[in-house]
């Protein structure tokens, strides 16, 4: 399997996925679907990373993040004025560094159609991938 790029510029390997492109940041200039990882430390994403998150919403690609993935999405500005969720033991740190965003860690996912942001890491499945596969 080729590895992948995740938001926090970290390459990895991914399994048990049917759909995969693999590549670096350009795989997102044809992706329908991004899906931002978790990451420590939670540092902001390279500009890089930040400019293909912005071009892929720009295009009306879905992305969603998973647990603190939250954070990259964030970063981008793309969250700004809407409502996000992520991994409660964080909240207080997401709100200090992104006060623009109405943060609610109370629920397990927020669909905010193009965008969507989760809680956890394990999401149950069919409520996120629920959204993911309704499309846009």
């Amino acid at each position: 399997m080729s590895p992948v790029v995740d938001a926090a510029g970290t390459r990895a390997r991914l399994h048990r996925i049917h759909h995969q492109r693999a590549g670096g940041l350009e795989a997102l200039d044809e992706a329908d679907t991004v899906i931002v990882p978790g990451y420590y430390p939670l540092h902001d994403p390279s500009p890089a990373v930040v400019a293909a998150l912005r071009s892929a919403a720009e295009r009306g690609t879905r992305i969603a993040s998973i647990c603190i993935g939250a954070f990259a999405l964030a970063a981008t500005g793309l969250l700004d004025g809407r409502t996000a969720t992520t991994h409660w033991q964080e909240a207080d740190h997401f709100r200090s560094r992104f006060p623009a965003v109405r943060l609610n860690p109370d629920v397990l996912y927020v669909d905010g159609g193009q965008l969507l942001t989760s809680r956890l890491p394990p999401v149950p499945p069919g409520h996120l991938a629920r959204g993911l596969m309704a499309g846009p």
